[in-house]
């Protein structure tokens, strides 16, 4: 399914900063390499903040993807086309890039794809170890589901992405 260039072994991991849109600004100049911008589904027509973001991150390469924070499968929810493309731009990060994951608030969509690329970058059996990882750069964190449901099938992690994100919702 996806090559697998290199495993990044625990610790060091991957340099991921996670935000909502309200702390995008204080960002500007930081010099991430790889942003991952993921706004609503009815932001695609207009484009949603590609402008500012390349004018923010002019060094950096872009995912932009477009849907709603939804568990279930309806129009404009995350989709295996949507979190596949994210996980293809992901599949060479190294641990010397900086990676900037954003969503509306922070804490829903970003974090269910931060889990999902720092499971990629892990080896099968590291799922919890790769969600402890993210939840100690985003405390606050509820990761979207139905991405994490998607991403485990498509990483072919026969569920043990949703038990270690699963766990981590019910201590939430």
């Amino acid at each position: 399914m996806f090559r697998r260039t290199q495993s990044i072994p625990l610790p060091p991991r991957l340099n991921i900063t996670i935000v909502g849109l309200d702390d995008l600004e204080g960002l500007q100049g930081t010099p991430f390499t790889r942003v991952i911008s993921i706004c609503d589904s009815d932001l695609k027509a207009e484009r949603g903040y590609e402008t500012q973001l390349r004018r923010y991150f002019p060094g950096a390469s872009f995912n932009f993807s477009y849907f709603d924070d939804v568990e279930y499968a309806k129009d404009g929810a995350p989709d295996r086309n949507s979190v596949y493309r994210i996980l293809l731009f992901s599949q060479n990060f190294t641990v010397d890039d900086r990676i900037l994951i954003h969503c509306r608030a922070g804490i829903s969509r970003s974090t269910a794809v931060a889990c999902a690329i720092v499971g990629q970058h892990s080896q099968p059996g590291e799922e919890t170890a790769a969600v402890e990882h993210i939840r100690s750069i985003r405390s606050v964190m509820m990761p979207n589901f139905l991405i994490i449901k998607l991403a485990d099938e498509i990483l072919q992690r026969q569920g043990k992405l949703v038990a270690a994100v699963a766990k981590t919702r019910r201590s939430f």
